[in-house]
């Protein structure tokens, strides 16, 4: 009796720890799948998108990393990610920095494929994520998007939903890939990969913003693109 008086403490000591470590636990689970499930509000304008952007640039650091980019737009929105990526390609800015093109494209083409494969949650190699912008530059080219930005927004609507539906959505989805697949090709002629991202940005936009018309706008501009381009190289 006396050895159970003395060793019952110590048991309750022990009990009260587990139970509060298993609280503590649950508190850090529950904190975690809180913050997993807070979502980025959507982006519905290019304007909107630009403005979420230029939020990384108030920051006291140097550069601006992709991983940054991605959290800060939302890792479930494909659409927007790629509509970013096919602006930062169309515009001036790091885009004319020899095999950033190519770089560009590498990541385009990882989210795109995982559009179309419909993944909850968007995978970005280590890699890609640690590549940085100066602060400077991605100021300037969200400076450069604003002219471009205004006009997309104002002729954007939603018309011909049929092709910006589910099944659209993937079709298109795989004209992005293709598209970021070339741009080694396209980086050896001059301005092409601007054209790339011209074609990239109005795709990802007519998602966006629900336009089919839009849509079809990028299909004719990416056949008679791609046409013309391998036209040049092979004639």
């Amino acid at each position: 009796m006396n050895e159970l008086q003395i060793l019952s403490p110590e048991t309750n000591v022990s009990t009260e720890a587990t139970t509060a470590d298993n609280h503590d636990t649950s508190s850090e689970v529950t904190i975690q799948r809180k913050s997993d499930s807070v979502s980025q509000p959507p982006v519905e304008s290019v304007n909107d998108l630009l403005d979420t952007l230029d939020s990384l640039t108030g920051r006291q650091q140097d550069s601006v990393s992709i991983d940054e980019v991605m959290d800060a737009i939302g890792r479930r929105s494909y659409a927007p990610i790629l509509l970013t990526l096919g602006i930062v390609i169309m515009t001036p800015g790091p885009a004319s920095i020899p095999g950033v093109p190519v770089l560009l494209g590498c990541l385009v083409a990882v989210v795109s494929l995982q559009m179309i494969l419909r993944r909850d949650h968007l995978w970005i190699p280590a890699w890609l994520e640690r590549r940085e912008v100066s602060r400077k530059k991605f100021k300037t080219t969200i400076q450069y998007a604003r002219a471009p930005a205004k006009w997309m927004d104002a002729i954007s609507s939603k018309r011909m939903k049929f092709l910006v539906n589910q099944n659209g959505v993937r079709f298109l989805g795989a004209l992005v890939l293709l598209v970021a697949l070339s741009t080694p090709v396209l980086e050896l002629i001059p301005f092409t990969a601007h054209i790339a991202g011209a074609i990239i940005t109005a795709l990802a936009l007519s998602i966006v913003v629900g336009d089919g018309l839009i849509a079809a706008i990028a299909m004719g501009l990416f056949a008679i693109s791609f046409i013309g381009i391998f036209c040049s190289l092979f004639a």
